[in-house]
């Protein structure tokens, strides 16, 4: 039996056992020999024409270099020999990750957390007691529409003291203090998003742009 090294699969072939002193047709690569594989590592030295006996480890490099597995450049090899992913801060440390990309997936997780924060509902008490609003884009224009009606309606959101959610009636006056302090709210949310990318830009080490911790 002889294994052959398929450049096309990254896996050896054995599935023939070629004649002596020939190479199969098939053959992608030069023809290995059969051995122990729990014993012995076999490495062709293209220089030299000869076979050479590698350990686990230097194996395992070898093959992760010609792109066997799945020719990722998030492995490499642990000290015994077995192949492992590298974590993101692997990735960042050595270079892989580049700081730019480091730095352009931070600012998406600023504008992201800070849009998250914008939609995801506001507090007023503008009926004089503390009621939880809808703040998607949707009810922002809404809110803003029933405002500008100059009439009384029926707004549905949650009274806090019962959690429960349903229209309740809000005066024009209610309406556009609710406008009004919602667009303080957002425009404070929006300064702190400005403020933690300008610190993000600051930075020049991929992983204290990587730890930056974004809050809002």
């Amino acid at each position: 039996m002889y294994h052959t090294w398929n450049r096309e699969t990254f896996e050896y072939n054995t599935s023939f056992t070629p004649k002596p002193g020939r190479i199969p047709a098939n053959a992608t690569d030069k023809v290995l020999p059969n051995y122990n594989s729990v014993t012995q590592n076999l490495v062709w030295d293209q220089e030299n024409e000869t076979w050479l006996v590698k350990s686990k480890k230097e194996f395992t490099e070898h093959l992760i270099s010609i792109g066997f597995k799945n020719k990722s450049v998030t492995e490499k090899v642990n000290e015994n020999g077995e192949i492992i992913t590298m974590s993101r801060l692997e990735l960042i440390e050595s270079g892989i990750i580049s700081i730019d990309s480091v730095r352009n997936s931070k600012l998406s997780e600023i504008s992201n957390k800070a849009k998250l924060k914008i939609e995801g509902g506001f507090e007023s008490n503008a009926k004089g007691q503390w009621y939880i609003y809808d703040s998607t884009l949707e009810d922002q224009f809404n809110i803003k529409t029933l405002a500008d009606s100059g009439v009384d309606s029926p707004l549905r959101c949650i009274k806090k003291s019962t959690m429960v959610k349903d229209f309740y009636p809000h005066s024009t006056t209610q309406l556009n203090q609710i406008v009004n302090e919602f667009a303080g709210y957002k425009t404070g949310i929006l300064q702190q998003s400005h403020n933690h990318k300008v610190n993000v830009l600051a930075l020049t080490n991929p992983i204290e742009i990587e730890n930056y911790e974004v809050t809002y």
